[in-house]
């Protein structure tokens, strides 16, 4: 089966990148480079967030002030206890 195949042979079609990840870990891994493999995604995930998060800010005009104001008027929604 064709990697266009099984990106449309289902309602849950696989992207490119799902279908490149599933032929990496399948594989022979050790714990060790699975670990790293999970370091790496994450990481690059976190930059990603982050980025889009700093641009947010920025079109938003937001800075410390408004944190600060929002903590001290809604704290107990940004941080709900359990």
């Amino acid at each position: 089966m064709s990697e266009r195949q099984v990106a449309t042979a289902s309602p849950l079609a696989l992207n490119a990148v799902q279908l490149h990840l599933l032929r990496l870990f399948s594989n022979p891994m050790t714990d060790m480079e699975l670990a790293e493999v999970k370091a790496l995604l994450i990481e690059y995930y976190d930059k990603k967030m982050s980025d889009e998060l700093d641009d947010i800010w920025m079109k938003r005009g937001f800075s410390q002030k408004t944190m600060d104001d929002l903590l001290e008027k809604h704290p107990k929604r940004l941080f709900p206890l359990a």
